[in-house]
């Protein structure tokens, strides 16, 4: 069996994994991102690990079985406006929908602070210009009927109008869509019959009906959009690397989705990639936590990924990880189902400063990034990051960092933080890079915490894992503060979201658009379940045509659905997942007493109203294959007190007591199960963790770390 290979691109590094399917041989690398082209990285990472294997570059790829990548990079497009000059077509009378943006975009994705600020409720600017927007003449009511036909004609001039204004791709977003697509894919018809394919001035076309067919214009406009936008950035990338791929082996490039799993490129969209890094390791998280969910007697879990530009936050609650099917992407509400992750700019190259208002220190949310870098790197950064703080507080060992392939400069960092903060605050050094550290490891705990009440439960509920090149360092910092009931550290922390990208499943959602009326108080239950079923139906044939087209044996397909679901004037679903795939009047009931159990959980019984009957809205179908079977790398082992071997002893900063004596190790050089009691630094060739007095590190003959403080 072949490596099933993993690579996430991060804002500072991109890490690769190479892992055979029975888990036990694992190779990793870790270089830096180079953002000004993302294939040069793509290609160290991979030569880096067929190094590693003494092999070349193509007997490394001949033996691979997957190649899957995932990133974050793609979301710096929307952050820059790097993208297509898009030009929108849509119902005459509806053209400002971007604009108008439900009324509320002034306050979509505002943070708790900002929300407070009236100066910040600031609509979003839509990512396309107004001039590039044109109604044509057309209706078609709520139920597909049309009411008004398109003018041929007039979609000419339109079309005319938008490429004579410099549109680099058409998207078709019509009002009824959803209920009847014929108008769009008629438009789509005249684009191309006036700039053919054969052409050079052809223009794309994206229509809402395929991209996002659920109800609410708003969220469905910017949705297609957004997949417009980016789509030429991304999909040249992409490209870049599958040409780089086939170059050299007949292995296909799949990418990981924001929704979890992977996909093919020609099967994936721009916007289900964005944000893919995190979700790759809250998807490992989840396998991770499935082998020891009898140790800590719960199912419910945080994932915290300390990276170099980001601090991500994910959460297993009762066994499921938290969805988000109306997200907002840079303060832009989409219709795109994906792993919901909360993320704030906090990680290893984090900026610390001086508020320029307060007078107050503050940290992040910019970053350093891999180029120039925090100050200690030498290249040139002047401004003080928390990996900097790490240095000077003698967390990070300067001639070991990255196994010493990475030489830090300690006199640097120490005059950016005594330049930029100690001098201005009045402080020494050690106090500044002290009080860096301490404001980081706050406003983690603070996210993490806002995240877990907004579900109604306690941190101390959940067990907390952190992992990324970050989060050994600054796991015991915010996890004081919340007292979960166990902290994690994973095995190969620093790589563990390619880890998940490599050993991800095939993975695809659908969603439909319906209206059905399930159960109706007078009535009871519909008598003909035929439309339903036809939307169930073809969804399911769908899935499995797309995933045998990826491979995936019809015997290997796994599907699952859920309900979009309301009592009869609620404006909004619930989503539901449904124990069945087909509705007929005996399983009716369980799909009605589904939705009754899960909005009671979720609202409380004081919420149900059945009088207003019970409405289906949408479908969803989850449709999972996979084509490798793989071994878990990690189990739950019982461990014992085996005392690790202290490699050297140096002064590190744990708290305002200043310096304290502390014994370093090297992770190679622990036994296969090791006990570490604090004060420690343990120092691995691409992390740090660190072991506060009071707290102690246990390793299980697996890698896992188990952090726990005393008396607690």
């Amino acid at each position: 069996m072949g490596y099933l290979v993993g690579i996430d691109a991060g804002g500072t590094f991109t890490d690769c994994v190479a892992v055979r399917a029975d888990g036990r041989d694992v190779r990793t690398a870790k270089v830096q991102t180079t953002k000004y082209d993302l294939a040069t990285a793509f290609a160290r990472a991979l030569e880096s690990i067929a190094g590693d294997l003494d092999q070349s570059l193509e007997e490394f790829l001949a033996d691979c079985e997957l190649i899957i990548y995932s990133s974050t990079q793609e979301t710096n497009a929307l952050i820059e406006r790097r993208g297509a000059r898009v030009g929108l077509i849509t119902t005459h009378g509806f053209e400002d929908t971007l604009w108008i943006q439900r009324a509320k975009g002034s306050v979509d994705g505002l943070t708790e602070k900002d929300f407070k600020r009236q100066g910040r409720k600031v609509k979003p600017l839509p990512l396309v210009d107004p001039e590039m927007v044109v109604g044509v003449q057309e209706r078609v009511d709520c139920f597909g009927n049309v009411q008004l036909p398109l003018h041929d004609d007039k979609v000419r001039g339109a079309v005319d109008t938008l490429v004579d204004r410099g549109a680099e791709i058409f998207v078709v977003a019509l009002l009824q869509s959803i209920r009847n697509k014929s108008h769009e894919e008629r438009i789509r018809e005249i684009v191309r019959e006036k700039y053919p394919a054969h052409r050079l001035g052809a223009v794309p076309v994206v229509l809402s009906s395929e991209v996002s067919p659920a109800y609410r214009e708003y969220p469905r406009f910017n949705t297609t959009v957004m997949a417009a936008y980016l789509q030429t950035g991304v999909s040249d990338t992409l490209k870049n690397f599958q040409e780089y791929l086939l170059d050299r082996t007949e292995r296909p490039l799949l990418v990981m989705q924001s929704y979890g799993g992977a996909s093919k490129i020609t099967r994936s969209d721009a916007v289900s990639c964005l944000h893919s890094g995190p979700v790759a390791g809250a998807a490992n998280g989840v396998l991770t936590h499935s082998a020891l969910t009898e140790r800590f007697g719960t199912d419910s879990a945080i994932f915290t990924d300390v990276g170099g530009t980001s601090f991500d936050v994910a959460l297993l609650v009762d066994g499921t990880l938290r969805t988000d099917f109306e997200p907002d992407i840079e303060r832009l509400r989409i219709q795109t189902p994906r792993v919901r992750i909360n993320s704030i700019g906090a990680g290893g190259g984090t900026i610390a400063k001086i508020d320029s208002i307060t007078g107050r220190l503050d940290v992040g949310p910019e970053s350093a990034g891999a180029m120039p870098g925090p100050a200690c790197y030498g290249l040139g950064g002047e401004q003080p990051t928390v990996t900097d703080a790490d240095v000077v507080l003698g967390r990070i060992n300067p001639t070991y960092f990255l196994g010493g392939s990475v030489r830090l400069y300690p006199e640097l960092a120490e005059r950016a933080i005594e330049t930029e903060i100690a001098k201005p605050l009045g402080m020494t050094v050690e106090e500044a890079a002290l009080a860096i550290v301490r404001l980081l490891d706050v406003k983690m705990s603070d996210l993490v915490e806002k995240e877990v009440v907004l579900t109604g439960r306690d941190p101390r509920d959940f067990v907390l894992y952190s992992y990324g090149g970050a989060g050994p360092s600054h796991v015991c910092g915010f996890a004081d503060r919340l007292k979960p009931r166990g902290v994690v550290v994973p095995n190969r922390p620093s790589v563990f979201s390619a880890y998940g990208a490599a050993t991800s499943a095939i993975r695809h959602k659908y969603w439909q658009a319906v209206h059905f009326e399930l159960w109706d108080p007078d009535g009871g239950y519909a008598e003909n379940f035929d439309a339903i079923n036809a939307v169930c139906e073809g969804l399911a044939a769908k899935a499995r045509s797309d995933l045998a087209a990826e491979g995936v044996p019809d015997n290997r397909v796994e599907l699952e659905f859920e309900f979009e679901m309301k009592y009869g004037p609620m404006l909004w679903e619930h989503r539901t997942r449904v124990p069945v795939s087909r509705v007929d009047a005996t399983s009716a009931a369980t799909v009605k007493d589904a939705f009754t159990t899960s909005f009671v959980q979720e609202f409380g019984e004081a919420a149900k109203y059945e009088s207003g009957g019970i409405v289906v809205e949408g479908v969803i179908l989850t449709a999972v294959g996979r084509l490798v079977d793989v071994a878990a790398e990690r189990s739950a082992t019982d461990v014992s007190d085996q005392q690790a071997k202290v490699t050297e002893r140096r002064r590190v900063v744990f708290d305002r007591t200043g310096p304290t004596d502390t014994a370093i190790y090297r992770i190679e050089e622990l036994p296969s199960i090791a006990l570490v009691e604090g004060p420690a630094v343990i120092e691995a060739k691409d992390t740090t963790y660190l072991v506060p007095p009071g707290w102690s590190a246990t390793f299980d003959e697996d890698g896992t770390a188990y952090l726990v403080k005393a008396g607690e």
